[in-house]
């Protein structure tokens, strides 16, 4: 069912303003996600756009196989409900929505298809999928077998991804970089003033050399012009 049939079914019901006015916190704390929705029909929409962006992806990794059909499960069952209870009173709708409000407030180890943990995991599994455990371990807040050297890379990646900014390890890396580009730029700033230094030597060299082969030439003539007068 679409977001625009719901919304016709809730303008046919016998209580419209209950559909319109009920309100659901949805959170998935270990991604950071945390979003209050007004009416039935905006859940839907949720729902129905959660479905689609998972749909998107041509390759998920088995973790995230759970979320892809949470959403999916969420829609049905809300379908269902507005199907079943469009004719009923608002005693009886708040008492059949409990369960359901139950299910979409329930805090597990979800993740929506546009969180930027979902893309880190979908590329790491790309690149290095025998870590893609250990990293979605450390996201949900489990234990990891560090033991194992692909989920410890895992759990390390993550850790940085997770912390970005605040990672000693991302500013250790960061302030290594810098050091060894200054190194690199003061190497070459030496090297451009050693051969600076080294031309000016030549330069030099060659000029003194010059000047030294001048005078012997002035001294050998001085000589030959002295010999000659006295022969």
């Amino acid at each position: 069912m679409t977001t625009t049939e719901v919304r016709k079914i809730i303008a046919n019901a016998v209580e419209p303003k209950w559909f319109n006015s009920i309100e659901v916190t949805i959170e998935y704390g270990h991604i950071e996600f945390l979003q209050n929705f007004k009416g039935v029909s905006s859940i839907h929409k949720f729902l129905s756009q959660q479905i689609s962006g998972w749909e998107k992806y041509e390759s998920i990794p088995t973790v995230l196989n759970s979320s892809k059909q949470h959403f999916t499960n969420l829609k049905n069952r809300l379908d269902n409900f507005i199907n079943a209870h469009q004719q009923q009173t608002e005693n009886n709708l708040q008492s059949y929505w409990r369960t359901e409000q139950s299910q979409l407030q329930s805090n597990s180890n979800y993740f929506t298809y546009d969180s930027e943990y979902t893309d880190f995991l979908i590329d790491l599994n790309t690149r290095l999928p025998n870590s893609i455990n250990g990293a979605y371990n450390f996201i949900i807040q489990t234990n990891t077998n560090l033991n194992d050297r692909n989920q410890f890379i895992g759990s390390l990646l993550a850790y940085e991804f997770d912390l970005k900014d605040k990672s000693d390890l991302t500013l250790r890396r960061k302030k290594e970089s810098n050091s060894l580009s200054k190194l690199k730029n003061d190497f070459r700033a030496q090297l451009s003033e050693s051969e600076s230094q080294l031309t000016e030597h030549l330069t030099n060299a060659n000029s003194d050399y010059k000047d030294y082969v001048s005078k012997i030439d002035q001294f050998k003539t001085g000589k030959e012009v002295l010999f000659n007068n006295w022969f």
